[in-house]
């Protein structure tokens, strides 16, 4: 499978689920997506902008220093709460620099996604 084929499948398996992006953190530019409504690129390159900061950016070590982990154990996974949608973003493991970036309504069902998306990612940075 391809890995515009598994960002493809991932989104259609969640309802409500706008975009699965997977992106290289360490350049912040996503690599692949799949998104259920045409999406502007510069949106798709804030998505990416975003989760580089959450996941190994200023934010992330915001994160790691309330919780005592230090600077260098960055979160493996982050959450932004909007008015109108929930972001999501997924950190593969090291020395991988590759995350899914998930777009979704507040209804869906992140305890059945978050591992799938995990799972998902994980293949991904195989492949990559």
């Amino acid at each position: 499978m391809t890995i515009g084929e598994e960002l493809a499948a991932l989104r259609h398996r969640y309802p409500g689920c706008f975009v699965v992006a997977f992106a290289d953190l360490s350049t912040g530019m996503v690599l692949a997506v799949s998104t259920l409504e045409k999406t502007a690129q510069e949106k798709l390159d804030a998505l990416g902008r975003t989760a580089q900061s959450c996941l190994l950016g200023q934010g992330a070590s915001a994160v790691a220093q309330v919780l005592g982990a230090g600077a260098r154990n960055s979160p493996t996974m982050a959450l932004q709460a909007g008015a109108h949608d929930i972001r999501c973003f997924l950190r593969a493991p090291a020395p991988a620099v590759e995350a899914l970036c998930l777009v979704l309504t507040p209804e869906a069902d992140l305890d059945r996604l978050l591992p799938d998306a995990t799972e998902a990612l994980l293949r991904l940075t195989v492949e990559a």
